[in-house]
């Protein structure tokens, strides 16, 4: 080692680390697809390059060509000085250009810059040409298959048939929904699969998309549990109304026997009297109206409805939790009675199952010749028209049936408007159909 010296012994290292700095300058180059950079970075490395052979021949003159030697003495012949100089601005360049790749890579959009920005999503996505050829799969979706499907595939086509085909290793399982596949992890995560096609300039491209939906899901899941216990409480809610509108029923029932028997024991008595004593026409024209009206009613089957009908209808929404406002005198004649009572009970056992509210109220005008009668209650207002079923159908057909008519309306409150006249010619029949 004839030119050995203390300063080449630091120098030679130095310059080495600055020739590999030149060669990942030119392979950073290379990836970001920055050319300019990478004419710069060859430079540089061609340069850093002769400088360590010229310290290596300098060192130890290993070649046979003179005129190598010469020029590697000449170059170590330099100050000293000259040496530092040219390593520190060697060095610099390469410090800027790797800041400026970096800076550059930081704030422009490269193929590097889209790359990481896909990989940093948390969806899977997978964009194939047809036949296969992967264009571009990002991290989530590689782990997807690797997890899911126990390997990685390198055909777009090969990943989108087994990720829809629902068969995973064990702990995955797959659900499929019309045009998508639900995929469920062992931690519970779930993946949505969908379906899109993109254009690379005339050339169709296919992609497929895993979409984390684990929270969706966990949500759908609690409002179906919560929509079958509220279907339990509805089913228990209709036997209940059921339960009472049987009871009611019966009461009024045995209240009607009971009236009747006390109005025949009170006719049977009124007739003895007047045999025993005499009396006037008025009399015998009384008598004669009271055993009509209870002799049609044991003939019919027919019973008078119980006075009480509304209190009762009150009392029983109140027991339930539904306060019933009534303004107006409401009709105590019959079929009207019997109607305005069967809507009261539908519209406040509405308002308990459906609205959700406490409040119902019943206004009441006479109008021309008949009633007119609003029912409006409150709490959640439906978003559309009603769907008549059920009770309302039935209270349509019962309301029109005595010549009446019902209408319906959503905006702003849900309003049941009835339209009663005042005479019925056929009532008992009516309210034996109702």
């Amino acid at each position: 080692m004839k030119g050995f010296s203390v300063f080449w012994l630091f120098a030679g290292p130095l310059a080495i680390c600055l020739f590999w700095g030149a060669v990942g300058l030119v392979i950073l180059s290379l990836r970001r697809k920055r050319y300019v950079f990478l004419f710069n970075g060859v430079l540089l490395m061609a340069g850093t390059y002769f400088i360590v052979q010229c310290i290596s021949y300098y060192t130890e003159p290993i070649a046979k060509d003179p005129r190598v030697v010469e020029i590697s003495v000449r170059f170590t012949a330099m100050p000293y000085l000259f040496h530092v100089l040219l390593f520190a601005g060697i060095g610099f360049a390469i410090w800027q250009f790797y800041k400026n790749l970096f800076h550059y890579g930081k704030n422009q959009i490269t193929p590097m810059s889209v790359r990481e920005a896909v990989d940093s999503l948390p969806d899977g996505i997978c964009f194939y040409l047809p036949g296969g050829r992967i264009l571009m799969i990002n991290a989530a979706m590689q782990a997807l298959c690797r997890n899911a499907l126990g390997r990685a595939s390198l055909s777009g086509e090969e990943i989108r048939n087994a990720l829809f085909s629902g068969v995973f290793i064990d702990g995955y399982h797959g659900t499929a929904l019309e045009d998508t596949m639900l995929i469920t992890a062992p931690d519970g995560t779930v993946w949505s699969l969908s379906e899109r096609d993109a254009f690379l300039g005339k050339e169709a491209a296919h992609g497929v998309t895993a979409t984390d939906v684990t929270e969706l899901y966990q949500k759908t899941l609690l409002l179906r549990e919560r929509e079958e216990k509220l279907s339990d409480l509805n089913e228990q809610l209709a036997a209940y109304n059921r339960e009472i509108v049987s009871l009611t029923a019966e009461k009024e029932r045995l209240n009607a026997r009971v009236r009747l028997h006390d109005e025949v024991g009170a006719d049977l008595l009124t007739i003895k009297n007047y045999l025993a004593g005499g009396g006037s026409e008025k009399d015998r024209e009384d008598i004669r109206r009271r055993l009509q009206r209870n002799v049609s009613f044991l003939l019919s089957g027919d019973v008078p409805e119980a006075e009480d009908d509304y209190d009762l209808l009150q009392k029983t929404a109140a027991q339930l939790g539904v306060c019933v406002l009534v303004r107006g005198t409401l009709p105590q004649s019959e079929p009207q009675k019997h109607v305005v009572t069967t809507a009261i009970h539908e519209c406040f056992t509405n308002t308990l199952r459906h609205a959700r509210g406490d409040k119902l109220q019943v206004l009441v005008e006479e109008r021309g010749g008949g009633y007119v009668i609003r029912l409006i209650s409150n709490g959640e207002q439906p978003a559309g028209p009603i769907r008549e079923t059920g009770g309302l159908k039935s209270l349509r057909e019962l309301t029109e049936y005595i010549g009446g008519t019902m209408e319906l309306s959503y905006s702003p409150v849900y309003t049941v408007t009835l339209m009663l006249p005042k005479e019925v010619p056929h009532a008992y029949k009516c309210i034996d159909r109702g």
